[in-house]
């Protein structure tokens, strides 16, 4: 099996922190609905990198939370649930 290369990881976390993953989490749908996938693993390691990505931040609600962290909290976490519900399709 060969490994995810390394600037496709930072590209995928830059895409994230720009606050598109449902680009890339749209395109994976597309493509796996079309069966247009040559590399599952690829595949697989970025829906797992958006699954979990920052999870821990998810996790950290605060009392006093700005509405510009909880808004970027619920982006992570609608980012988990819908990468974790696109595995099935992939697979």
């Amino acid at each position: 099996m060969q490994s995810f290369p390394r600037e496709n990881l930072w590209t995928l976390a830059e895409i994230i922190n720009d606050g598109d993953a449902y680009v890339t989490l749209n395109e994976i749908r597309e493509y796996s609905l079309g069966k247009r996938i040559s590399r599952q693993e690829s595949t697989l390691f970025g829906l797992a990198l958006c699954a979990r990505y920052r999870v821990c931040a998810v996790n950290e609600k605060k009392e006093n939370e700005r509405p510009i962290t909880a808004a970027y909290r619920a982006y992570l976490n609608a980012m988990h649930l819908t990468a974790l519900s696109l595995v099935n399709h992939v697979i």
